[in-house]
């Protein structure tokens, strides 16, 4: 089990203008595993209770599911207030917030990204409704995700999905590059989400609730938890629909 590591926000961060609760890009000092001390450049934002937790279980969960989501930790400053920090990527310092997602250059990177697939399922899985740029970073080669505090948003069932609920951005953007003229690939992606929804469930899944227990606890815990394990049940079914429309509503049509 990995702990979610809490530190302390040092004094001197600098406001950064991007993102909805403009984030604090600072240091922090976290414990080691050696129970020593280390100094880290973190990105640190004050939100609710609530957001911490679901910034913290959507960023283990991806962890688990090896998608590039920098280190969560759990902050407080010289005034006790907690913040919901992510360590900054050991990546060069030209990664940055996408600033122009009209760029053909990141656009045509993000297309050929091999993660992309991987990617927009766990945004499926926790109905991520705020993929855009600046909670998706670029170095230039790579993507990383950042800020999850809009998944699981509360009041939604773990049965809703589609454009009506939230939208997927980036389901969008691997939905719209696939060939629908090409049966064979487009079957395949139904199948390696329905594959990825099945790894998941049995092998990221059960590792959760001890990834984050010494930091989210009570009744939001038992929510994000309860809507993620009714979510992964139906996550298949949910991405083959929407890979496949055509298809479904064939089946829907036959049963009316």
């Amino acid at each position: 089990m990995n702990v979610i590591r809490v530190g302390r926000l040092l004094p001197g961060g600098v406001l950064v203008d991007e993102g909805q609760h403009r984030p604090m890009k600072g240091m922090a000092l976290l414990p080691t595993e050696a129970q020593g001390h280390e100094e880290k450049i973190v990105f640190a934002k004050e939100i609710t209770s609530r957001s911490v937790s679901v910034e913290i279980t959507c960023a283990i969960l991806g962890r688990l599911l090896s998608l590039p989501i920098p280190e969560p930790v759990l902050l407080i400053d010289e005034h006790n207030k907690v913040f919901f920090g992510s360590v900054d990527a050991d990546y060069p310092s030209f990664t940055q917030y996408i600033e122009n997602s009209s760029d053909q250059g990141v656009s045509n990177a993000l297309a050929a990204w091999p993660l992309l697939n991987k990617a927009s399922y766990f945004d499926e899985l926790i109905a991520m409704d705020d993929r855009h740029n600046g909670n998706l970073l670029y170095n230039g080669e790579d993507f990383i995700l950042i800020d999850h505090e809009s998944a699981i948003p509360s009041g939604l069932s773990p049965t809703m999905h589609g454009i009506e609920h939230y939208s997927n951005q980036l389901l969008q953007v691997a939905t719209h590059i696939l060939d629908k003229n090409n049966d064979i690939a487009v079957q395949m992606m139904a199948n390696e989400a329905r594959s990825w929804s099945v790894t998941c469930k049995n092998e990221s899944m059960p590792m959760l609730d001890s990834e984050i227990e010494n930091v989210v606890t009570g009744k939001e815990k038992n929510h994000l938890l309860s809507f993620l394990s009714k979510r992964i049940d139906l996550l298949g079914d949910i991405l083959y629909e929407q890979i496949k429309p055509q298809q479904t509503q064939m089946i829907y049509d036959a049963k009316s």
